[in-house]
């Protein structure tokens, strides 16, 4: 028996299917990742022609039937078009939501994961930030959502949670200057505060704060490193990032 689901979300993946039909994967924050068939959603004609596209925000009417859901309707809230205009920043947009799909799973909430998403993709559109720092703050707030990420906030030797002057990237922690290792990179102190900001602050206010560009090298780096180390696979969508 079929029954009809409302979520809201974004598509993250787009696939086409036969001659007119797509399949969308929407993350939402009720469901987590949720796939779905468009019928007819390629003809010029369709209703769902530009409304099933990667980074559209809103809410989805779904029905289910024995096997699949089906999209019966869609409210748009944002088409996020600006990033049609501007090569660079869609790039990190599509990155964004290869990184989003790879954490996802079905059936499990994703509501953190849905506002950073559509965060990332709003600071991506205000042309006031950085790409790269907004990568850096998805990248590492990405890790935190998942649950497995550094220790910011204290040294890994004595658990002093003041002066830290550096990182130890195969520890996966800071120190402070009398427990340093020999392996430790040294960061600027707004470099440490901008982590540990990063890592604390609720999504919806995490694009705030703007930082020197020795303080975004920094961070730059950091977010790479642990963000490669921990996620442990290769998105083919940051090739265009290079």
């Amino acid at each position: 028996m079929d029954f009809e689901l409302s979520v809201v979300g974004m598509v993250i993946n787009v696939m086409p299917i036969g001659e007119a039909d797509k399949r969308i994967t929407i993350l939402t924050g009720e469901m987590g990742k949720i796939s779905a068939f468009v019928k007819g959603a390629r003809r010029p004609q369709s209703q769902f022609l530009a409304s099933t596209n990667p980074f559209v925000y809103g809410r989805f009417e779904l029905y289910q039937g024995r096997n699949s859901f089906t999209v019966k309707k869609v409210t748009v809230a944002n088409y996020f078009r600006e990033l049609a205009k501007d090569y660079e920043a869609s790039c990190y947009g599509f990155y964004f939501l290869e990184v989003a799909q790879y954490f996802s799973v079905e059936g499990v909430e994703a509501s953190e994961s849905i506002e950073l998403l559509y965060m990332s993709l709003k600071a991506l559109t205000s042309r006031k930030f950085d790409y790269s720092f907004i990568k850096a703050i998805f990248q590492l707030k990405t890790l935190m959502i998942s649950g497995t990420y550094p220790d910011f906030f204290s040294c890994k030797g004595c658990k002093r949670n003041d002066e830290l002057i550096g990182v130890s990237f195969y520890d996966n922690a800071l120190y402070c200057d009398k427990c340093a290792p020999s392996d430790i990179s040294y960061l600027d102190t707004s470099t440490v505060y901008a982590l540990q900001y990063i890592m604390s602050t609720p999504v919806k206010k995490i694009f705030s704060f703007k930082v020197s560009s020795k303080v975004l090298d920094e961070l730059v780096k950091v977010s790479r490193t642990f963000f490669d180390k921990f996620a442990m696979h290769s998105f083919k969508s940051e090739e265009f990032l290079k």
